[in-house]
């Protein structure tokens, strides 16, 4: 029998159990809980899923606590796609490749003007979208972020400035911002004017989302583009339709209406999950993919309707070629 909330309404065990928030430093993520502990984050940039774990959420921000920091999951991570590009380990020293000049370990500290702390090349010309984020002490000043396109030869690709909104100069500051830049030379670059700042960074990463949807026509390739369109509850608590569009190249637009559950519904007692896609608008001729988040264990994938499970050539995905209605079920380690 299902849980209701105050006003008799059916729930999966919390109410709402379909909202919208920062989570793990991305922004209006939808989250789902969708039962037996059992949690989904769908992300409406790429419209794909991007993580699924058995555990709860530890709930943290502005709307939480006060805080400055955003909600992420615990417990035990089932499935999750590729997200991290690097991170810079608050440590003694700086790892290979980084350069600095005025800035010390175990915690970055900058001293001195035009104190830099710069990064590797690293590449984030295959990256849908591109985030850097850190944490920072000081409300003296800001920090600078400087971004290069070409290796380090020039900084003018991209800039911009903390946001220092720290209650005090001893409260760490979380900072996110989107890069815009896509090179496989790109460089990010953190400059102190002023000595008198004294700032210091710690949590420092660059992470992203990689596109989840391609398609491919009868002469290659096709350009598409997932538009969100938002999600609808039916009755309360019996399902969540997440609804979205594939723009393809010419401006023919594919609907979607996805349904993420668990296995046999609410309250089933396994590690898996099943997921129902209703498309509209296929153009003869055209095979859509989307790429399904990398299980964190062996798993069984079973598929119905009109597609099939592509496993080679890169990471598991799942093809539609046709309008209609098909479902995915994934299993991990067959269950418990």
């Amino acid at each position: 029998t299902a849980a209701t909330s105050s006003d008799n309404r059916p729930t999966r065990g919390c109410d709402p159990w379909v909202f919208r928030c920062i989570f793990e430093d991305r922004t209006r993520m939808v989250l789902i809980a969708a039962g037996d502990g059992v949690w989904m984050a769908f992300n409406p940039a790429t419209c794909a899923m991007a993580k699924v774990w058995r555990g709860d959420v530890l709930f943290r921000g502005k709307v939480w606590d006060f805080s400055q920091d955003n909600s992420i999951a615990r417990g035990t991570v089932l499935a999750e796609a590729p997200s991290l590009i690097w991170s810079l380990p608050d440590a003694p020293a700086l790892p290979p490749g980084w350069g600095a000049k005025g800035v010390e370990g175990q915690g970055w500290a900058f001293t001195g003007d035009g104190a830099t702390l710069t990064s590797p090349v690293f590449d984030t010309s295959v990256w849908q979208r591109v985030c850097l984020a850190f944490d920072e002490v000081s409300r003296a000043g800001p920090i600078r972020m400087e971004l290069s396109a070409d290796g380090g030869k020039s900084w003018e690709a991209q800039w911009f400035e903390s946001t220092t909104h720290g209650s005090s100069d001893e409260d760490w500051q979380w900072n996110f911002k989107d890069i815009s830049v896509r090179s496989a030379q790109t460089r990010v670059r953190f400059v102190q004017a002023k000595g008198v700042f004294h700032k210091r960074l710690r949590a420092v990463r660059v992470f992203g989302d990689q596109p989840a949807w391609s398609a491919r026509g009868t002469g290659g390739p096709v350009e598409v583009r997932p538009v969100w369109r938002g999600y609808e509850l039916v009755n309360h608590a019996d399902r969540v339709v997440l609804r979205y569009d594939l723009v393809l190249e010419g401006g023919r637009t594919v609907s979607v209406r996805q349904s993420p559950d668990l296995v046999g519904g609410e309250g089933a007692a396994s590690d898996g999950w099943r997921e129902a896609f209703e498309l509209e608008g296929v153009p003869e001729g055209v095979t859509l993919a989307l790429e399904l988040a990398p299980p964190a264990a062996a798993c069984q994938r079973e598929v119905h309707g009109a597609a099939r499970i592509v496993e080679q050539d890169g990471p598991a995905r799942l093809e539609l070629s046709a309008d209609g209605r098909c479902e995915l079920t994934t299993r991990i380690g067959g269950g418990r």
